[in-house]
């Protein structure tokens, strides 16, 4: 499938995030090193001297993007800035000369962090090669702690983790700072935060390029009552260090020595401040103090560090700049910018794909922008759909989000237009009244197009309250609302298994304003997909096989319950939970390896027999599954048969489309996936035919009730010959998944075979009743072989798999 579309500037990218790939790496490398990513991005950067930014803004600046800067949203502090690395005396050419600290995460898709300034790596791709040694750059950097003050203090006012006395997360308390999103237009920036009551633009740039540049930032302050404080720079001081301070109207100036490099030193200047603001070395800290105003005010302040023999030149261009220059009002430049990612891309969608007329439930494709202009990968990890329905927003675990278009029943005039990029693994998305929300490990985000351009201008903070930190593994996964508007989303656990903060392995509300975050659920290890029933009642989660988790599964997630993975259960005495809520069903790993999220048909919808019915996805098998579900004396539990069809990548996310009623499924390849390509958009469709698949499941104590779609030969439905039922149970434990134990001698790792007596069928036609042998009791997994005809004649073979959590009464013969 060709694309076609105008290039307009951008930017070239060599840094992955963290999902990589695991099909031909060679392949996939070279595209993400030509990749275009945009001159920003939003991520957990780690900077020389334990400088760690858990939410950062990554600022490309300067011709050729010859240097950086990184914006910490959660402190308000420009946290680093840096030139471009070199790799054993040349350039390395990163983005924004960035490297990714383990060379086998971005292109192998192994585990790994979050992107360095200056370590080992390697240029070359090929896994397990030792890369050249590449040089740290940062030239100027502050302290972890606030960057701004409306109080004096530039103390950090957060408590340590309770887990790890060594790590303080999260942002800073709202009523002393507030970070509330980031501009963009064209390829320039502007933050916008709050301090105290007073809001702030800032947008950051360069005064001067080459090896020791001049960062800028310039602000637009509000008018404010009372003073501030301005963090500019922290200084290694040299124990020899005397701090010169210059001082004009409107202009301060101040340096100080460093101990490294030798001969090094750190300089300061403020340009057009009000009257009164003062630049301070405060034991090895420049800090600015500004002044009580009753108007706002536009200034900008320059940081600079070189050798001691060229601080002379960089104050002779402070003070050339402090008589001449008038900063621009970054404020001016928030109200919406020029495209920069071209004219859609224009596709043309297949139909019928996988499946046949005859069929209940066919698949039509969507072909994911591939062929795009700037090589960047579709994979998609967010999907929901715009109020007419002809329109349907995707994200993608590297940071963008598209706008698909011309969604039809015919799928001729595909159209994809790149919205937004930059963001930090947006792994679930929503549509609320027509505007675009993501989840990303910096938080929950609301994208506005403020001047109808067809890309996101405001990258709006909804809420950032989530802690996070540089482990790779607690992404946030999937995102969903109840008919209130509040958000849910879960958080995975870290790995290894070492749980560092409140948030990790949980789930978490949000209110529908943003106001509040909370906690609702615990013991989460890696929740890769969720789903809500329209009416709120049902909220679901998958997790995946590993440490305290057997095999995959789903649950019904419940305010203040413990979902079995200990190290995240967060008790507040901190003891190891002995018991956790069981799910709705577990999945044996030879059918979902790697589960992705739920779906609810709509009850009065258009997809047919199965209105009503949850579905589940697998990403790490790439397939779809009916589930059928009941509930025993106020317990929940499930089976589910896969649909007979076949999908381009993994399945991980869903939304039924409100305009035409169908499911659109979407995915990606990483790690531990069949799937065939980098991402895929679907239609699963439903035709008007009849289903023959099994639609609804109970399990009683004297056997099994499984209805079809269509009647069934009796001949064939009631010879127990065609019936063949297993079971088995999992062990809970600390180790990483479970071998599968005999129901009946839990010493023995085996099957148990249950024995059908009789099969008798209704006079419908449809429905079978498995009577057992014996009794049947709570077992985590069942599975139900049937090889029957239905009416017409026709074979079928069907795998069903099932959870008793509590049998029902006896059904009566």
């Amino acid at each position: 499938m060709q694309f076609s579309a105008r290039r307009l500037s951008s930017f070239k990218s060599t840094f992955v995030y963290l999902l990589a790939m695991v099909a031909a790496p060679g392949a996939i490398a070279q595209t993400l090193e030509q990749s275009e990513h945009g001159s920003f991005m939003i991520n957990t950067l780690e900077a020389p001297n334990g400088n760690l930014t858990y939410k950062g803004v990554i600022v490309k600046l300067g011709k050729g993007d010859e240097a950086a800067m990184c914006f910490d949203t959660e402190l308000l502090r420009m946290s680093v800035g840096w030139v471009k690395a070199t790799a054993d005396g040349q350039s390395y050419d990163g983005w924004a000369g960035l490297v990714d600290p383990r060379n086998s995460t971005s292109f192998t898709a192994s585990h790994g962090g979050p992107p360095t300034i200056g370590v080992y790596t390697g240029k070359k791709l090929e896994k397990g090669k030792p890369g050249p040694k590449v040089e740290p750059q940062a030239r100027v950097a502050t302290k972890v702690g606030p960057g701004w003050s409306s109080g004096g203090s530039l103390d950090d006012p957060r408590s340590p983790s309770k887990y790890d006395k060594n790590l303080t997360l999260g942002p800073l308390p709202k009523d002393q700072a507030r970070w509330n999103g980031l501009y963009r237009h064209g390829d320039q920036v502007v933050f916008s935060y709050t301090v105290g009551k007073t809001h702030v633009f800032e947008q950051p740039g360069l005064a001067a390029g080459g090896p020791n540049p001049v960062y800028t930032r310039t602000f637009h302050v509000a008018a404010h009552e009372g003073p501030l404080t301005l963090l500019l720079a922290d200084v290694d001081v040299a124990a020899d260090a005397a701090s010169v301070a210059v001082r004009t109207e409107g202009t301060a100036l101040v340096g100080v020595a460093a101990k490294q490099p030798a001969e090094s030193v750190v300089m300061a200047g403020l340009v057009k401040t009000p009257a009164g603001a003062t630049l301070d070395n405060e034991k090895g800290r420049l800090v600015a103090h500004l002044p009580a105003s009753k108007t706002a005010y536009v200034f900008q302040a320059w940081v600079w560090a070189g050798p001691k023999a060229e601080a002379g030149s960089f104050t002779a261009l402070h003070r050339s700049a402090s008589k001449t220059l008038e900063p621009a009002d970054p404020a001016v430049i928030t109200k919406g910018g020029p495209a920069i990612w071209g004219s859609p891309l224009k596709a043309t969608g297949k139909l019928m794909t996988s499946g046949k007329a005859d069929d209940a439930y066919v698949v039509d494709t969507i072909p994911a922008p591939e062929d795009n202009p700037w090589k960047a990968l579709p994979r998609f990890a967010g999907l929901d759909f715009f109020a007419d329905g002809t329109r349907a927003a995707l994200s993608t675990i590297g940071g963008d989000v598209w706008v698909v278009s011309g969604i039809d029943e015919k799928l001729e005039d595909i159209q994809w237009k790149r919205f937004a990029t930059g963001l930090f693994q947006p792994l679930g998305l929503r549509i609320i009244d027509d505007k675009i929300y993501v989840i990303g490990r910096d938080g929950l985000t609301r994208l506005t197009d403020l001047n109808g351009d067809g890309e996101a201008d405001f990258y709006e903070n909804i809420n950032n309250e989530a802690q996070v930190t540089n482990n790779y593994h607690e992404f946030c996964l999937d995102l969903q609302t109840d008919p209130q508007g509040n958000f849910y989303y879960p958080k995975g656990s870290p790995w290894p298994p070492n749980v560092k903060s409140d948030h990790q392995g949980t789930m978490i509300k949000v209110s529908r304003d943003g106001s509040k975050m909370e906690v609702i659920a615990t013991g989460l290890r890696a929740p890769n997909g969720t789903g809500m029933s329209d009416d709120g009642r049902l909220l679901t989660a998958s997790d995946n096989q590993g440490h305290w988790e057997p095999a995959c599964k789903v649950s019904w997630i419940r305010p203040g319950l413990f979902y079995g993975m200990v190290p995240a259960a967060h008790t507040p005495d901190r003891k190891a939970p002995t018991a956790f809520e069981q799910p709705i069903f577990w999945i044996p790993m030879s059918m979902d390896n790697s589960s992705g999220g739920q779906a609810f048909a709509p009850k009065a919808g258009k997809w047919g027999p199965l209105n009503g019915t949850m579905l589940h996805m697998s990403y790490g098998k790439s397939t779809l599954f009916n589930c059928m579900t009941e509930t025993v004396d106020g317990v929940m539990q499930g089976a589910f048969v896969q649909f007979p069809l076949k999908f381009d990548s993994s399945l991980m996310r869903a939304r039924f489309n409100p305009g035409d009623g169908q499911l659109y499924v979407t995915g990606l390849k990483g790690w531990q996936t069949n799937a065939g390509r980098e991402g895929a958009l679907h239609r699963v469709r439903h035709t008007g035919q009849p289903t023959r698949m099994p639609v609804e499941f109970h399990a009683h104590v004297n056997g099994l009730s499984i209805t079809f779609g269509t009647a069934l030969d009796k001949a064939s439905a009631t010879d127990v010959e065609n019936w063949d039922i297993e079971q088995w149970n999992y062990k809970w434990t600390g180790n990483y998944g479970s071998p599968e134990f005999s129901v009946k001698d839990p010493t023995k790792a085996k099957h148990d075979v249950v024995e059908v007596k009789k099969v008798t069928l209704s006079e419908d036609g449809k429905t079978v009743f498995l009577e057992t042998a014996e009794p049947l009791v709570a077992a985590n997994q069942m599975r139900i072989r049937g090889n029957v005809k239905d009416a017409t004649g026709k074979e079928g073979k069907w795998e069903i798999y099932n959870t008793i959590n509590k049998p029902g009464a006896k059904k009566a013969l």
